[in-house]
């Protein structure tokens, strides 16, 4: 087992500064935000997965830290009831397991959503009303 960290946590640092703070605490692995709630600070697939330079400098920061990347993120609501904002979150999903894929990463950690007005959501609402 790895000690593993998610880097949101660090988005306000450039990537290189994250994982070397990480690196010096005894963090052996990282998982990336890479679209939905956690942003995209640290890893837009978008564009990784079409510029080749960008792709490559993203992935060997990770080895020049010896810090392996133990998922990527997207967490968002793909069954939002606004089609826009599905969509949105729909399309960083896709983008992260064909990344996860690129990378040769086997995990993608996901939120599945609640479609709004649903019978879950109605309730919530009524309890914390």
């Amino acid at each position: 087992m790895k000690l593993s960290v998610f880097a949101v946590a660090l988005g306000d640092r450039p990537l290189p500064l994250a994982l070397q703070f990480l690196k010096e605490k005894g963090v052996q692995a990282v998982e990336i935000g890479c679209g939905g709630y956690p942003g995209k600070a640290h890893c837009d697939p978008e564009i990784l997965l079409h510029d080749e330079q960008k792709f490559r400098e993203f992935r060997d920061t990770f080895q020049r830290y010896g810090l392996p990347i133990a998922a990527l993120s997207a967490h968002g609501n793909p069954v939002h009831p606004d089609p826009d904002i599905a969509a949105g979150y729909h399309r960083d999903f896709v983008n992260a397991v064909l990344l996860a894929e690129k990378l040769e990463v086997d995990r993608v950690v996901a939120f599945s959503g609640c479609p709004g007005g649903s019978a879950a959501q109605l309730g919530h609402l009524r309890l914390a009303g």
